[in-house]
């Protein structure tokens, strides 16, 4: 009897062997198909190594790979659903309001403590894990003076772009999630009109779309030097649809250096390319939504680092799943990048951060002390914004 690693290599090689039978034969249709059951079989592989390294999901929907709807070994049968666009956000690019309630529930109890999901690292979507690491020669030396924060955005926007471009060997592993993405229409922040624009002059949010484009351009200049894009330039409307779905899809972890859980000091953004996450809810408040956290397991071959999302309390069968956290966003800012705004967002209108030129995160110096006796000790105390009755934060006029 093979073992799941032996088995998935053995599915590869033999989908492999199909398809050099069919260009033998010459056969367009047969080609075709030897393709797709390659693909899938390259999948298969894919989703079951990252299983041996970490991966777990206690979501009803399951993890399927590729866009065959194949569930993985060990996943339950009971839990299978059709493959439906569950996603939140608004299709038309509206700004509806939403209560964060997703159609996504457990397969299983969870208990206080214990992961509702696991992602391995290399499981995620990043310009080092796709297409052979070809975005990542794009970004050297080009996006140096950018800051931490959106020099991720834009490489995971380029990689997406390359990805979709060459559709490399990642496409089967991230097919189905691609394509529910993709298929989405951009955010409204990259759809207004000169009127809409206008209308936004004023506001927290009017340098948003003024920003927004120029990271399109920026990411457009850098494609230039990409070997991926030499023979046809990379286009706007690539882009734009590159750049929309990392603002509509990138999730926060929840750093490590946090200092106590639910403080909202987040990491880089990351994507996590599978498509039955597009079904779990998101809010931007951190006490509802339960972010994702950086930790570690140990497996067969070794410590593997992965994000966890860890329950906070013991979880039956059937709930809801708990929801996603997409970072600290004012309503403002979510109408603009995700068409939605939440009744209960504790951020508020606007959410503006203006740090003090004096002001440091590192906990030894005597200007930190001295901010901490005010109990700014986080950007977020600096946050200035209105709830949407108009009152200001209370921590911000402390």
């Amino acid at each position: 009897m093979p073992t799941a690693p032996n088995a998935a290599m053995a599915s590869t090689s033999a989908g492999m062997r199909r398809l050099l039978l069919a260009v033998a034969l010459g056969c367009a249709s047969c080609v075709a198909a030897a393709e797709s059951i390659a693909d899938r079989a390259l999948g298969e592989a894919f989703w079951e190594e990252m299983r041996r390294r970490g991966l777990s999901s206690r979501l009803a929907v399951p993890i399927a790979v590729a866009s065959s709807g194949k569930l993985l070994a060990g996943t339950s049968p009971d839990a299978q659903t059709e493959d439906e666009d569950h996603n939140d956000a608004d299709q038309s690019g509206g700004g509806k309001t939403t209560t964060g309630s997703g159609s996504a529930t457990l397969a299983a109890d969870v208990f206080y403590g214990r992961p509702v999901l696991r992602i391995p690292e290399a499981a995620l979507f990043t310009p080092e894990n796709i297409a052979a690491g070809a975005a990542r020669p794009c970004l050297e030396g080009k996006l140096t003076e950018t800051i931490a924060h959106k020099r991720a955005t834009l490489g995971l926007a380029l990689a997406l772009a390359v990805e979709r471009r060459v559709m490399s060997s990642s496409s089967a592993h991230f097919g189905r999630w691609l394509d529910a993405v993709f298929a989405e229409p951009p955010p409204p922040v990259l759809a207004l009109t000169d009127r809409q624009i206008r209308a936004i002059a004023g506001t927290t949010v009017a340098e948003l779309h003024t920003e927004i484009s120029q990271d399109v351009a920026l990411i457009e200049e850098v494609a230039q030097s990409c070997a991926t894009f030499a023979a046809a330039p990379l286009t706007r409307d690539e882009a734009v649809a590159a750049l929309g779905v990392v603002l509509r899809h990138s999730l926060a972890v929840e750093s490590s250096k946090s200092p106590s859980p639910g403080t909202g000091l987040e990491t880089l953004p990351v994507l996590v390319p599978m498509a039955e996450l597009l079904a779990v809810a998101r809010h931007p408040d951190i006490q509802l939504a339960v972010p994702l956290q950086e930790s570690a397991v140990m497996t067969p071959s070794g410590e593997e680092k992965v994000l966890v999302q860890v329950a906070r309390r013991d979880m039956s069968a059937g709930e809801e799943a708990p929801s996603l956290w997409p970072g600290r966003f004012s309503n403002s800012e979510l109408a603009l990048r995700h068409g939605e705004r939440y009744p209960r967002n504790p951020i508020g209108i606007g959410g503006n951060i203006t740090l003090p030129k004096n002001w440091s995160p590192n906990r030894n110096t005597p200007n930190f002390r001295e901010y901490g006796r005010d109990n700014c000790t986080s950007p977020s105390a600096f946050e200035g914004g209105l709830s949407p009755k108009g009152w200001a934060m209370r921590s911000y006029i402390r």
